[in-house]
């Protein structure tokens, strides 16, 4: 059966390989680098990252 909790698990399974793939393909990159803006109105790489941790947490403790 499909609960909460389940749901939450599953997301929270998610969320840890996606951190790791996050670490595996930016890490090597210099501050310049995942901070640059191709132009104002355009996010750079460690705002996009940071936009989606924000959102994870805020989802799982609406969950919890």
């Amino acid at each position: 059966m499909l609960t909460t909790k389940v749901l939450v698990e599953g997301g929270s399974t998610a969320l840890n390989k996606n951190l790791k793939r996050i670490n595996s393909t930016f890490n090597s990159l210099l501050p310049n680098q995942i901070n640059w803006k191709p132009g104002l109105k355009i996010r750079s790489t460690v705002d996009c990252i940071n936009h989606l941790l924000i959102t994870n947490e805020l989802y799982f403790k609406l969950k919890k």
